[in-house]
C-alpha cells in the first residue's frame, strides 16, 4: 500500500468517526437549568371593610406577593350560615403561661365553645405531650368539656402554689415558641386557621429579630395568632358553669366525660349572626400596652391576629375571624420554603391579612 493511499484511508475513517459523534450529539437533548416553579390555587383570609356582608367580584380584590400581582379567582365568606372551615388550635404551655392565666384563658374559651364549634373545628394541645389533649373535633360539648377540664386542673395547681404568671427569659421564650412551630407544622397546611395562645409574655425584647422570624413563620403558614395574657376574672355564669361541670365530673365515676350535662344542636345561623354583630376592634381601644405584652403584640401583628386579655377583646377577636373573606388566587411562586411579603387590597384600600405567604404550603 502506498503512503498516499494509507493517508486517504485514515482521513476517511476520521471523517466517519466525527460524523458519528456529531449525530450522537444532535440526538442528546440540551441541558436545562432553572428554578422549579409551581402554579396552583391557594387562599388567604382577609378582614373586609365595614360589615363585609357583600362579597365583591374577584376583579375588585388584588393580591400581591413580593410586589407581584397574583390572579384572584374568587372571593367568598368563610362563614355563610353553616359550619365554617376554621381550624382552631388552643395551645397550653406552662412555661409560657402561669396557672392563673391558663385557668382564666381556658375558662373564657370554654364559655365560647358553641361559637368556636360553629366556626369550625377545635384541637387542644399541651406542650411536650405526644397526644392532643383534645383531638380535632366539631362537637361543642367535647370542646367545652376539654377546656373546662384544663381550667380545673390549672386552678388546682394554682391552689397548690403554682406560679400565677410565667414570664421566661428571652432564650426560653424563643425555645418554647420554636417548639410550638414544630408542633403546628405537623398540623398540615391550607385553609383558615387560628391559634389561641395563653401567655404572660415577657419583659425584654432583646431578641426582636428572632421574634420577627417566628411571627413571619406563623403568618406564612396562615396561623392567625391570638395571644391570651388573660387577666379578667370570670363572670358569675362562667364560674357557675365551672362548678356545675366539676360536680358532674366528680360524680361521673369513669363515664364518658366529653359532654357534661348540656346537649343541644347548634343553630349556625344564630351563632354566626351574633359573632358578626360584635362591634369594635380592641386595637383602637388598647392604647399603650404593658411592657410584658409588647412581645405578644409583635407575635400577633404580622399574622393579623389580636391580643385577648379580657372578655371584650376575645369577643372582638372572634368577630374579626367570623367576618373574614377567603380570597382565592393563583400563584406562580417558586417552591423555596421562604415566606414572601403578602398584601391584599379591596380597590385602593389595604385589608387586614397576614403580612407573609409561604409558597411551599398548599391548601387542602
Amino acid at each position: 500500500m502506498t503512503i498516499t493511499h494509507a493517508v486517504s484511508v485514515y482521513a476517511a475513517s476520521l471523517l466517519m468517526a466525527l460524523a458519528a459523534v456529531g449525530a450522537a450529539t444532535a440526538q442528546k437533548p440540551p441541558e436545562t437549568f432553572g428554578e422549579e416553579v409551581v402554579v396552583r390555587e391557594t387562599s388567604v383570609v382577609a378582614l373586609p371593610p365595614g360589615s363585609g356582608s357583600t362579597v365583591p367580584a374577584a376583579t375588585a380584590v388584588t393580591v400581591t406577593i413580593d410586589g407581584l400581582a397574583q390572579r384572584v379567582t374568587r372571593v367568598e365568606k368563610v362563614l355563610e350560615g353553616k359550619r365554617g372551615d376554621w381550624q382552631f388550635v388552643v395551645y397550653l404551655d406552662p412555661r409560657l403561661a402561669g396557672a392563673r392565666t391558663r385557668f382564666l384563658a381556658a375558662l373564657a374559651l370554654a364559655q365560647r365553645a358553641e361559637s368556636l364549634a360553629a366556626m369550625g373545628t377545635v384541637e387542644v394541645l399541651v406542650a411536650d405531650n405526644a397526644k392532643p389533649a383534645l383531638e380535632r373535633t366539631e362537637s361543642w360539648q367535647r370542646i367545652e368539656a376539654a377546656l373546662l377540664s384544663h381550667a380545673l386542673e390549672a386552678r388546682h395547681r394554682l391552689a397548690r402554689g403554682a406560679p400565677e404568671a410565667e414570664r421566661p427569659g428571652w432564650d426560653l421564650f424563643r425555645d418554647r415558641l420554636d417548639r410550638l412551630l414544630e408542633v403546628l407544622e405537623s398540623r398540615g397546611a391550607g385553609g383558615p386557621r387560628a391559634l389561641f395562645l395563653p401567655s404572660d409574655g415577657l419583659y425584654s425584647m432583646a431578641g426582636s429579630e428572632e421574634l420577627e422570624r417566628i411571627a413571619r413563620t406563623l403568618a406564612g403558614a396562615g396561623w392567625i395568632t391570638v395571644p391570651m395574657p388573660w387577666s379578667e376574672q370570670p363572670d358569675e355564669s362562667s364560674a357557675a358553669r365551672l362548678s356545675e361541670f366539676e360536680s358532674w365530673k366528680e360524680g361521673a365515676e369513669g363515664r364518658d366525660g366529653s359532654a357534661g350535662t348540656r346537649r343541644y344542636v347548634i343553630d349556625f345561623g344564630r351563632v354566626v349572626k351574633h359573632l358578626r354583630g360584635t362591634a369594635g376592634s380592641p386595637r383602637a381601644e388598647r392604647g399603650e400596652m404593658e411592657p410584658q405584652t409588647v412581645a405578644l403584640q409583635a407575635l400577633a401583628g404580622p399574622t393579623s391576629g389580636l391580643l385577648a386579655s379580657r372578655d371584650g377583646e376575645l369577643r372582638a377577636a372572634l368577630s374579626n375571624l367570623a367576618r373574614r373573606w377567603r380570597v382565592w388566587f393563583q400563584t406562580t411562586e417558586a417552591v423555596d420554603g421562604e415566606p414572601r411579603p403578602l398584601e391584599v387590597r379591596f380597590g385602593d384600600e389595604p385589608l387586614d391579612a397576614a403580612d407573609w405567604f409561604l409558597s411551599l404550603l398548599a391548601d387542602g
